[in-house]
C-alpha cells in the first residue's frame, strides 16, 4: 500500500513539475513583416519597429539601418532584445533579462516574456501595413545631410525643448553620441519621455535629449 502511494506521489509530483516548467523562449523566427503590404520600404518597416517598441513601453536604440535594441523594465523585471529586419522578414532575439527565469541550457523563460514578444510581433505587422497603406516616406528634412553646418554656433543658442535638427543646425554634427536608460525607466508609474536619453558631445560640452528627441539638459565645459 505504502509502495503504491509513494509511486502515485512521485508521479503526481512529476506532472506538477512538468506543468510548472517555463516554456521555450519565443523568437519570432523569420517572421514576415506584413501579410498584406506587398512591397513595404525599409523606412516603413523601420518606423513600424521603432513605434511598436515605444508603444509597448520598450526603450528603443537604433544600432544599424537593419537593427534595434529594445529594453523593457516592469517593476522588478527587465528584458533586453535585438530586432533585426529588412523589407521581407524580421527576427526578435533575447539578449538579456532579469527575474524572468531565463535558462540558457534549454532556452526557456517565463511565459510573460513570450507574451511581450508576441505582442511586439503582432504590432510590427500592423504598423507596417498601416505605414504602407498611408504611403509613409521619411521626411527629407530628417536626413543627415540636412543637419550639416559649419558647427560654428554657440551653446548660448541652445535651449531646453529644441529638437535634434535644430541643435545640429546651430552646432553641426556631434563628435560622439552615447545612449543610456535613466532612473525614471524603473518607475512603474512614470510614462513620460525621459526614460531614455541620448547625449551629444561637442567641444563646448554635451547636450542630453529625451526619448522624443528634444533637449532635456545642457552641460557647458
Amino acid at each position: 500500500m505504502n509502495s503504491k502511494l509513494s509511486k502515485l506521489t512521485i508521479a503526481l509530483s512529476t506532472l506538477f513539475l512538468i506543468g510548472c516548467s517555463s516554456p521555450a523562449i519565443y523568437t519570432a523566427p523569420n517572421s514576415p513583416v506584413s501579410q498584406i503590404a506587398s512591397n513595404p520600404t525599409l523606412a516603413q518597416v523601420d518606423k513600424a519597429v521603432k513605434d511598436s517598441l515605444i508603444g509597448r513601453g520598450w526603450i528603443p536604440q537604433k544600432v544599424s539601418p537593419h537593427e534595434y535594441l529594445g529594453t523593457y523594465n516592469k517593476r522588478q523585471l527587465m528584458a533586453k532584445i535585438k530586432i533585426t529586419f529588412d523589407t521581407s522578414i524580421f527576427n526578435i532575439q533575447h539578449v538579456d533579462s532579469k527575474n524572468l527565469d531565463y535558462d540558457p541550457s534549454d532556452q526557456s523563460i517565463h511565459p510573460a516574456y513570450n507574451k511581450w514578444i508576441k505582442n511586439l510581433e503582432r504590432d510590427i505587422r500592423k504598423r507596417v501595413d498601416r505605414n504602407a497603406k498611408r504611403g509613409f516616406k521619411p521626411s527629407k528634412t530628417t536626413t543627415t545631410q540636412s543637419y550639416k553646418s559649419t558647427g560654428s554656433g554657440s551653446f548660448a543658442g541652445i535651449h531646453k525643448g529644441m529638437t535634434f535638427k535644430e541643435v545640429r543646425a546651430v552646432l553641426g554634427e556631434p563628435k560622439d553620441v552615447t545612449r543610456r536608460v535613466t532612473g525614471k525607466a524603473f518607475n512603474p508609474f512614470y510614462f513620460g519621455s525621459d526614460r531614455f536619453r541620448s547625449t551629444y558631445y561637442y567641444d563646448q560640452g554635451n547636450i542630453e535629449f529625451n526619448l522624443k528627441g528634444r533637449v532635456e539638459e545642457i552641460h557647458s565645459n
